[in-house]
C-alpha cells in the first residue's frame, strides 16, 4: 500500500520493470494524472470517475445506506435496486459527499519546525499543533479547497492532504439485491463468488463547475481526469493496479498488541453482534418494514462479525505472532550493537508492553459497554443523547435546549418507534444487559444494573422502567419535550440506565487514558527506531485513508476443497450456485435470461463464458472497497470489493502467497448497464476496445 508522495525510485523502477505504461503518472505524484479520477466517498469506500460528466463506479455495497434513504418512499428499492433512465431521475443522496485529491505532500519537517526533542510531551504536541495550524490556514485559502494533516508512522512523518469535497451526489444506476449482493453472508470472505457489487453515482457542481450545495440548477460535474474502460480482459500474470483510500493497518503492530486486541477487543465485540444477529433476524423474518430498516444495520454488523471471527481464527492458526515476535527481536538486535541506539530506542516496546499491561481489563470492559449501547440498545442509546438537555436545563441555557429540540426532530424518531422497532429494541436491551451482567465484574457494574434493572430477573425489570419512561413512547417523549424539566428527566428509569451506563464508561476511558500514553509514546518511538533501522530498504506507512496504489497480478488459488480456483468465475458458476435453492443464492431473472439465452452482447470470453469476478495478488483492505483494478494501460478493468479468507490477516500483515483481492469484471458492468431501458449511461463511458482484425486499439 503504498503512498504516492514517498513512491520511492526502486518502487518506480519495479513497475517500469512490469511495463506499466503510465508509470511517470505515478512518479511526479502531484501533476494530473489517472490517479486525480480516484475518489474518497464518505461513507468510506473509493470510487472512480469514468465519464467526462462526473459519473462515478463504485460497489453496490457502499451505496447501502442511500438506497434505503432513496427507497423510505418505496421499500422494495433495496432489494429492486435503481435506475436513473434521465438526468432528472438521478436522486440527490443525502448526507453523501466525494472528495476530489488535489495534492499530497511531505510536510514534516514543517510540522515539527522549533519543536524542542528535550522539551516535554505535552510542549511538544502544543507546538506541533500550532504549526499544524498554520500549515492549514495557508493551504485552505483557495475557495472550496478543504486540506488536512495526516500523521504517519506513529507521528514520525506527516502528510499534507489538500482535496475538493463535492457535496451534491446522485444516485444513477444500483442493480438488484440479488445481483450486487449474491451471496451474501456466505460468500462474504470468499471465493470463488459471483456477486455483482456495483454501483454508479454522479457528481454535481455549480454553474461554474465548482462544489456546491445541493440544488435543481447543478449541473453534472466536467472532472480534468476520467479513467477509461478496457473490456479486452486479462490473462493469468497480468498486472493489476488498485488506487485506493485503505482505511486502517497496523503492520507494525507487536505481537504482543496484536494478541491483546484479539483477547480483550475482538473478543467483548463478537459477544455483542453474536448475541444481536440471531434476534434481528427472527423479527425480520416475519416483518418486511423491520427488515428494511436494520438491513443496513445488520449488513455492517454481519460482515464485522465474520470479519473479526476469521481474523480470530486466522491469528491462533497462523505464524503471524511468531514471525512479529521474531521482527520485534530483530529490532531489539539491531539497538543493542550500538550505545547510543539502545540509549533511543530500548524503552520503546517496554514502553507498548506497559501500555497493554494497563489497559486490559478495563479496555475489554469499555468495549462491551460501549458496542452494547451502540448496537443493542437504541432506546438507552438515545436517552444517553438527553445527557446535552440535562447539561442546558442544569443550566437554563434556552438556546441550547431549543437547539437540541431542533436536531432531535420527529422524523429521525419514527424508525425506532414502529411496533417491530419497539419489539426489537426490548429484546436485544434486555440481551445486552444480560451480557453485561455476566461478564463484567460486579464492582464495575454501572449503578443502574442494581437500581433499575434487577439482575436476578433482567427481562421483568426491564419491562418495569419502559412502563414508566418516557422514552418507551414516541409520543410520551415528544411531550416531554414541549415542556422539558431537569426533575423529570432525572427520574426517568431508561434516562437513569443510559446515564450510569455512560458514567462507567468514562471513568473507563480515565482508567485507559494513562496506558493509551504510554502506548502512543513506545509506538513513536518503535516506529522512529525501525525508520531508522530500515532507511536503505522500502516500508511504508500503515493505511491512514490517504490515497494508495497496490501493485500485483491476476492469479488463481488453491480453494478450500484442495482444488484450483480459476482466476476468474462466470455466469454459469452463478447459475449452478442458484441451483441450491438457497436465499443467498438466487439468480436474478434478467441474469437467468440472459444466461439461458447466451445475449451478452460481445463481452464474453473466447469459450462463450461471461466473467463476473477475478482475483488478483494485491494487497487491499477496508476502504479499498470500490477501488478501481487498473491494467498495464492504465485502463480500468473492474472493481475491487472483498478478500478472500487467507487476507483477513490483512490488518496486520500481507500474505503474497495466498491472499487475494476479489473484483467485479468491468465486463460484467458493461453487459449489465447496457441491458437497462436506454444506452444512456452505457454511451457515456469511454470505452478502449480492441479491434478486429487487426488488433488497434479504438475508443467508443
Amino acid at each position: 500500500m503504498w503512498l504516492l508522495p514517498n513512491l520511492t525510485p526502486s518502487i518506480v523502477k519495479r513497475l517500469d520493470r512490469l511495463e506499466f505504461m503510465r508509470v511517470s503518472d505515478l512518479a511526479n505524484a502531484n501533476e494530473p494524472s489517472f490517479k486525480d479520477a480516484v475518489v474518497k466517498l464518505s461513507t468510506g469506500c473509493t470510487g472512480s470517475i469514468v465519464s467526462r460528466s462526473g459519473i462515478v463506479l463504485t460497489n453496490h455495497h457502499c451505496i447501502s445506506n442511500a438506497l434505503q434513504q432513496i427507497g423510505k418512499a418505496s421499500p422494495a428499492l433495496t432489494n429492486d435496486g435503481f435506475y436513473a433512465a434521465t438526468l432528472a431521475d438521478e436522486v440527490h443522496v443525502e448526507g453523501m459527499t466525494v472528495a476530489l485529491p488535489l495534492a499530497m505532500l511531505d510536510i514534516t519537517g514543517l510540522v515539527r519546525d522549533g519543536v524542542s526533542p528535550n522539551a516535554s510531551i505535552e510542549e511538544q504536541q502544543a507546538q506541533i499543533g500550532k504549526n499544524i495550524a498554520r500549515i492549514l490556514d495557508t493551504a485552505t485559502q483557495h475557495e472550496g479547497v478543504e486540506a488536512y494533516v495526516a500523521p504517519q508512522f506513529a507521528e514520525n512523518r506527516y502528510t499534507l492532504i489538500s482535496q475538493r469535497i463535492f457535496r451534491d451526489v446522485r444516485l444513477v444506476l444500483a442493480p438488484p439485491a440479488n445481483i450486487g449482493k449474491f451471496g451474501g453472508d456466505t460468500d462474504n470472505w470468499q471465493y470463488p463468488s459471483q456477486t455483482g457489487d456495483f454501483a454508479f453515482l454522479r457528481i454535481y457542481a455549480n454553474a461554474s463547475n465548482e462544489p456546491a450545495d445541493f440544488s435543481p440548477q447543478n449541473q453534472p460535474y466536467k472532472p480534468t481526469q476520467f479513467l477509461s474502460i478496457s473490456p479486452n480482459g486479462y490473462q493469468e500474470e497480468d498486472l493489476a493496479l488498485i488506487v485506493g483510500y485503505p482505511a486502517v493497518t497496523q503492520r507494525y503492530a507487536p505481537a504482543e498488541e496484536i494478541a491483546f486486541a484479539r483477547d480483550f477487543i475482538r473478543k467483548a465485540q463478537i459477544e455483542v453482534w453474536g448475541a444481536l444477529i440471531p434476534i434481528w433476524d427472527s423479527i425480520a423474518a416475519k416483518n418486511p418494514s423491520f427488515a428494511s430498516f436494520i438491513y443496513p444495520i445488520r449488513e455492517i454488523t454481519a460482515n464485522y462479525l465474520k470479519y473479526y471471527s476469521m481474523q480470530r481464527d486466522a491469528i491462533n492458526a497462523d505464524s503471524i505472532l511468531q514471525q512479529r515476535e521474531a521482527f520485534s527481536n530483530a529490532f531489539r538486535a539491531w539497538y543493542s550493537h550500538s550505545p547510543s541506539l539502545e540509549k533511543k530506542y530500548s524503552s520503546a516496546l517496554p514502553s507498548i508492553h506497559d501500555g497493554i499491561s494497563a489497559a486490559r481489563n478495563a479496555q475489554y470492559q469499555a468495549t462491551l459497554l460501549r458496542e452494547a449501547l451502540r448496537w443493542g440498545m437504541p432506546i438507552t442509546q438515545l436517552a444517553a443523547r438527553f445527557s446535552l438537555l440535562d447539561s442546558a436545563l442544569k443550566a437554563n441555557d434556552k438556546e441550547s435546549i431549543a437547539a437540541f429540540k431542533k436536531q432531535l426532530n420527529e422524523a429521525s424518531l419514527d424508525p425506532l418507534y414502529t411496533p417491530s422497532g419497539m419489539r426489537s429494541d426490548s429484546i436485544s436491551t434486555g440481551a445486552m444487559l444480560g451480557l453485561c451482567l455476566a461478564k463484567l465484574p460486579r464492582r464495575d457494574w454501572p449503578t443502574a444494573f442494581t437500581s433499575v434493572i434487577s439482575p436476578d430477573n433482567v427481562a421483568l425489570s426491564l419491562g418495569k422502567a419502559y412502563a414508566k419512561s418516557f422514552f418507551a413512547s414516541k409520543d410520551r417523549l415528544l411531550n416531554f419535550l414541549n415542556n422539558p424539566t431537569l426533575k423529570k428527566l432525572k427520574k426517568d428509569p431508561i434516562y437513569q440506565l443510559a446515564s450510569s451506563m455512560q458514567q462507567e464508561l468514562n471513568s473507563l476511558q480515565q482508567r485507559l487514558s494513562h496506558a493509551q500514553t504510554l502506548l502512543r509514546s513506545g509506538h513513536q518511538r518503535y516506529l522512529e527506531g525501525l525508520l531508522e533501522q530500515y532507511s536503505d530498504s522500502v516500508i511504508y506507512p500503515d493505511a491512514d485513508g490517504t490515497l494508495r496504489i497496490s501493485y500485483g497480478r491476476v492469479r488463481s488459488i488453491s480453494a478450500p476443497d484442495g482444488t484450483r480456483a480459476n482466476f476468474y468465475s462466470t455466469l454459469a458458476d452463478m447459475e449452478r450456485k442458484s441451483r441450491s435453492g438457497a436465499r443467498e443464492y438466487q439468480m436474478n431473472p434478467t441474469l437467468k435470461h440472459l444466461y439461458d439465452n447466451r445475449a451478452f452482447s460481445g463481452f464474453q470470453l473466447d469459450d462463450g463464458q461471461m466473467p463476473i469476478n477475478f482475483i488478483t495478488t494485491n494487497d487491499i483492505i477496508g476502504g479499498n472497497s470500490g477501488s478501481p483494478v487498473i491494467n498495464s494501460m492504465g485502463d480500468l478493468i473492474g472493481l475491487a470489493f472483498d478478500s478472500n479468507g487467507d487476507g483477513i490477516l490483512g490488518l496486520y500483515a500481507f500474505n503474497g502467497d495466498n491472499a487475494r483481492s476479489i473484483c467485479v469484471d468491468i465486463r460484467f458492468i458493461l453487459l449489465y448497464t447496457k441491458i437497462q431501458r436506454n444506452l444512456r449511461i452505457f454511451n457515456e463511458l469511454s470505452i478502449y476496445r480492441k479491434s478486429s482484425p487487426t488488433g488497434k486499439a479504438t475508443r467508443k
